[in-house]
């Protein structure tokens, strides 16, 4: 769970620190208006996945680029039509990544670690099919929370110093990421839930 995080922040390193800008605008897009997208929301987050893995499991160099983006699209492809049903199980996945990272940094390992999480990802899917309306506003809160916090992070690293103080901190208590990102994730869910009232929007 932490090399997963540890990895996207070497690619925000790496990358030209002006990538913050659009992550910043795809962040608050979702936050804002993630009930209206989910469908996309759900697509590209599993052609991402899709990529993801594929690329973890290959050496680096033009194949490993090549095969990553073929099996996102693929999977992306997959999840277009049952959308609905992809929604619970990337809720389910979310929710698990969430448990498990608290876990890991609490010093569980080995089997009940990978029993725990494994429960939880049925558990939460389960529940994200049957509160599909409440979960998607969930996922596309957290997602976009995930952006807007990864776009600031790259801006941030643009300031040496203040990136310094910023990652001290996080490296003294597993907890403060973790916050950064929930804060602004349910800030968006009450925004959002509030437009679905408002608007008796079907998601």
């Amino acid at each position: 769970m932490s090399e997963s995080v540890n990895d996207w922040l070497i690619f925000l390193r790496n990358a030209d620190h002006l990538i913050g800008f659009p992550l910043l605008v795809g962040g608050a897009a979702l936050m804002l208006f993630g009930f209206r997208m989910w469908r996309f929301c759900v697509v590209v987050s599993f052609g991402l996945i899709g990529a993801a893995l594929t690329a973890s499991f290959l050496e680096a160099g033009s194949r490993q680029i090549i095969c990553a983006v073929a099996a996102g699209v693929v999977l992306a492809a997959v999840t277009y039509r049952p959308a609905r049903y992809a929604a619970a199980v990337l809720g389910g996945m979310i929710i698990a990544f969430m448990v498990g990272y608290v876990l890991e940094n609490s010093g569980m390992q080995g089997s009940a670690f990978v029993f725990t999480v494994l429960a939880t990802l049925l558990v939460g899917t389960a529940y994200a099919f049957i509160n599909r309306q409440l979960v998607i506003v969930f996922v596309t809160s957290m997602l976009g929370a995930t952006l807007l916090v990864s776009g600031v992070a790259a801006l941030v690293m643009a300031w040496p110093n203040f990136y310094g103080t910023v990652t001290s901190l996080g490296s003294t208590n597993s907890f403060v990421g973790p916050f950064l990102i929930v804060v602004p994730a349910v800030v968006s869910c009450f925004y959002q839930v509030g437009e679905v009232n408002r608007t008796h929007s079907e998601v």
